[in-house]
């Protein structure tokens, strides 16, 4: 109800708005399910970098730990023969031809009795695991599994941070020594790590011991949700971000510049498209002359009238007809601009004589047409006589006063007929009665005849 009581505007305007909104929401719908792609393709991206980074490091550090057990295989074989300057001379082989060793240990027992290089550790020589119970608590770990473990991120004594491999050595399934090998992980995560396949990647590597201490990178991207996570055989676990590559964010901005701009398209074709056909319907119903409704829309009106009359018994209406005595005098001694202007003024009196659920229209030629509702009850005579005013008034055109005349016929429903017509026929014959009495119109110059 309060839909069909809008203007055709703001109809219009309501209609270009809601599709407006419809386009933006589907085009940002479709952008999102292509960010989602892209997000997903970023995340898989940042997982296969990942992956052989992990590989990467675990290689590095494997080759580590490998070249440690055969140094303990080497201790276990060799243990009787086994002499201080033997020793120092394979740690020194074996350092040499490492990046990321800090340093070697080896203990008899529970007594460290060889350090390399010396330099900066020779005062652990002779330390006694037993009397430190951080690392007696590790070591005893170790020999009681029997296997090689890898310490947590380690604060070292001789200064920064390390993992610690510690191999128990056997003889004869006995407790023989520990060999331990410093190694700085710093240093072989930030050697992977420079590397240009790895150089964009934003990531962080902790060890999953108590307080799992970050070993590399940011410790809140382990917090952030949805970024891949790898945990390796070592209890490490690797974390990365995946990078949003630029061209998507720029892509992102044009398709949501090209939805806008669609949208914008669309809703004003829609606008302009319904108003081309409110216009087109208007011109289709309306004398482009006089801005009177046209036969079309009167015929349409009055069998809407005798509708409503025979279904639902409503009361009846009253048809006005009104021709102009002597148009054709005016054309042809005035001109045609001169019988415009007159069609005109008399349809601009038409308009104010009739009420708002009336409907004057122009018939054809010099005729008029008014269809008189029944919503206020009102009698013939009253009505003949309102309309008769519209005769007997000059109408003004280039220095020159017309005076215009005309006949008024009138039908009414249902008294006159039940259809079209009837009710058309009896119009025309009270019209034409009329006609055959009137003289017609004369013109005046401007002022006379007032």
């Amino acid at each position: 109800m309060i839909w069909a009581q809008c203007s055709p505007e703001l109809r219009w305007r309501v209609c270009a708005a809601l599709l407006f909104a419809a386009i933006l929401a589907i085009g940002e719908a479709c952008i999102r399910l292509y960010e989602q792609s892209a997000q997903a393709e970023a995340h898989t991206d940042a997982a296969v970098a990942l992956g052989q980074a992990q590989a990467r490091v675990e290689s590095e550090l494997g080759s580590l730990l490998y070249l440690s057990s055969g140094l303990s295989a080497y201790f276990t074989l060799n243990a009787d023969r086994l002499d201080a300057g033997e020793v120092t001379e394979l740690f020194a082989l074996l350092y040499a031809d490492t990046e990321h060793v800090r340093n070697f240990g080896l203990a008899i027992g529970y007594v460290l009795a060889h350090v390399y290089p010396e330099a900066g550790n020779s005062t652990a020589v002779g330390l006694d695991y037993r009397k430190l119970p951080r690392q007696y608590e590790a070591v005893q770990q170790a020999i009681n599994s029997g296997q090689p473990t890898l310490s947590p991120l380690l604060d070292l004594a001789q200064g920064g941070q390390g993992v610690i491999y510690r191999a128990p050595i056997f003889r004869q399934g006995e407790y023989w020594g520990l060999l331990s090998t410093v190694i700085d992980i710093r240093g072989l995560l930030l050697d992977v790590f420079a590397d240009p396949a790895f150089r964009d990647l934003s990531v962080a590597v902790r060890d999953d011991g108590p307080g799992g201490a970050v070993m590399w990178g940011a410790a809140d991207l382990f917090d952030a949700p949805g970024h891949p996570l790898l945990v390796s055989d070592f209890g490490w676990n690797y974390v990365a971000e995946p990078q949003r590559d630029p061209r998507t964010v720029v892509t992102l901005w044009v398709l949501r510049g090209f939805a806008v701009i669609l949208a914008l398209s669309l809703a004003f074709s829609l606008y302009m498209g319904l108003q081309h056909r409110e216009d087109l319907i208007r011109l289709s119903q309306e004398d482009t002359l006089t801005g009177l409704a046209n036969r079309r829309r009167l015929d349409e009106r009055i069998r809407q009238g005798l509708h409503q009359l025979r279904v639902h018994g409503r009361r009846g209406f009253i048809l006005i007809f009104v021709d102009l005595d002597g148009f054709k005098q005016i054309n042809d001694s005035m001109g045609h601009r001169a019988g415009d202007a007159v069609l005109a003024e008399v349809a601009n009196r038409l308009i104010t004589l009739s009420r708002e659920a009336d409907l004057p229209a122009r018939w054809g030629g010099d005729e008029f047409a008014i269809y008189l509702s029944a919503n206020e009850p009102q009698s013939v005579e009253s009505v003949l006589a309102r309309f008769r005013t519209v005769f007997d008034r000059p109408v003004s055109f280039n220095g020159t006063s017309i005076i215009v005349r005309g006949s008024i016929g009138y039908a009414q429903a249902p008294a006159d007929g039940l259809t079209e017509q009837e009710l058309v026929a009896a119009a025309d014959r009270r019209m034409y009665r009329q006609k055959s009495e009137r003289p017609g119109l004369r013109t005046l110059p401007t002022g006379a005849g007032r």
